[in-house]
């Protein structure tokens, strides 16, 4: 499966006996699947030969999600037509159940021959502009050949072709820092194993920052653990120092403990993970929606079962052996001799102590953390943007995925615009090109001589 391919990631607008719907689609290279070493799971997949003649291959493969979903695994969909972007594709197969596509949090219903992109980009072509890059490149490596070397080989194709295009005519006027940092710069290589994905990116630091917050949230209830535990370990000093004057070792007075305060921790864990079943679903669903359908797995897989318990294991042993070093080191005489309660006292009552120190601590610096998070969700929410957004609807359209042309798209958009302003429950109508707070733009840069 050694090779290079590429992708682009589309919207694209599907009719299936009279039924229109958006959804997320992938222009693909002719060796996609044969690289990534996919399957069918009926039919065919794409193929190097529907991949050659730019506009001659109208076929089209379906991800497995969609087949199940929009056509009920009907088999019988293979060989029939779409009208995908206006444009009839035979359907020749679906790719098998384990593959949904290289971006982890995204699912690819349609998947076209990248040949076919001035169909599926109605009004934008791009296939024979060197300098436009709209491509998404993934290669798999050759044995015994690292990232590095690979990144060392491609820098110098990479440098040659920056070269060659510093000689266009489109460089004539341009200043010489600009083309010396043109010319300067590197391509990198970087690991796929996991997907190429721009949510992944955008929502790693919050993440962490929240696993931090959690961290110390678990710090706070293991220190507070660890006190009653010891407090309860005092009130069993005469239990530990019959069991020491009968002959238990020292490790034996420290097990019950050690495994009473790890299964503690482990049955914390496991109720985490039943709160996390339900409450990553609500989370998920706080998320804006997409043309492009999300793929996020809301349930914990097997990594997340793992780092869980590893957690509450460590932390419940770690955290038991306080108590367990305080019952360990019994000594049976005096012990036997009190008929006080058991209070602390020695070592045990500094350690006490120091735990509430750190327990205090860790909440103030919570209750900091929280309140600054709060402050500043509030000035996001109260913050001017300059929109007024009481009583506003919005939504999006795309006439050109249905064929229709510049001049008709213009005559739609009139029409539509003098219908609206009809309409008695509408006060305002505009319309626009990006969308509003979508932190989108489309625009250019000015050079000032």
């Amino acid at each position: 499966h050694v090779g290079m391919l590429c992708r682009r990631e589309i919207s694209v607008s599907v009719t299936f006996q009279g039924v229109s719907e958006r959804t997320g689609g992938e222009l693909i290279s002719g060796n996609y699947f044969e690289v990534l070493g996919v399957k069918a799971n009926i039919g065919r997949l794409i193929t190097p030969a529907d991949d050659k003649t730019k506009g001659g291959h109208p076929v089209a493969v379906l991800g497995y999600d969609y087949w199940k979903t929009r056509f009920s695994s009907d088999p019988a969909i293979v060989g029939k037509e779409l009208l995908v972007n206006n444009n009839r594709l035979t359907v020749i197969g679906v790719s098998s159940p384990e593959y949904f596509g290289l971006d982890p949090t995204r699912a690819v219903s349609v998947r076209v021959p990248i040949a076919m992109k001035l169909q599926m980009t109605p009004g934008w072509d791009a296939m024979e502009d060197r300098r436009s890059r709209w491509v998404q490149v993934f290669a798999r490596l050759k044995p015994g050949i690292s990232a590095q070397q690979a990144q060392a080989q491609l820098q110098t194709q990479f440098s040659a072709l920056r070269q060659m295009e510093s000689r266009d005519a489109a460089f004539a006027a341009t200043a010489p820092e600009v083309k010396e940092k043109f010319l300067k710069g590197r391509l990198e290589v970087e690991e796929a194993a996991n997907g190429y994905s721009g949510m992944r990116r955008q929502i790693a630091q919050p993440l962490w920052i929240l696993m931090g917050i959690v961290g110390l949230v678990l710090l706070i209830a293991c220190t507070n653990v660890a006190n009653l535990l010891i407090a309860r370990s005092m009130g069993r000093r005469k239990e530990f120092a019959v069991r020491a004057a009968l002959g238990a070792s020292r490790w034996r007075l420290m097990r019950p403990l050690l495994v009473e305060s790890t299964l503690l921790s482990c049955m914390g864990g496991a109720a985490g993970l039943v709160l996390a079943f339900g409450l990553n679903s609500l989370l998920i669903s706080f998320l804006p929606p997409s043309t492009t359908p999300l793929r996020l797995a809301a349930v914990p897989d097997w990594r997340v079962l793992a780092f869980t318990f590893g957690v509450a294991f460590l932390t419940g042993l770690l955290f038991g052996l306080f108590p367990a070093l305080s019952a360990g080191r019994t000594d049976a005489a005096p012990a036997l001799k009190e008929e006080g309660r058991g209070m602390s006292t020695g070592s045990s009552g500094l350690v006490r102590k120091a735990l509430v120190g750190v327990q205090v601590a860790l909440s103030i610096l919570l209750l900091i953390a929280a309140g600054l998070f709060v402050r500043t969700l509030q000035n996001l929410k109260f913050a001017s943007t300059g929109l007024v957004t009481s009583r506003l609807i919005t939504f999006q359209s795309e006439p050109s995925l249905n064929g229709y042309s510049t001049e008709r798209i213009k005559q739609f958009l009139r029409e539509f615009r003098q219908r609206a302003d009809g309409m008695p429950g509408l006060a305002k109508v505009g319309i626009g090109t990006i969308a509003k707070m979508s932190g989108n733009e489309w625009d250019s840069t000015v050079t000032v001589e």
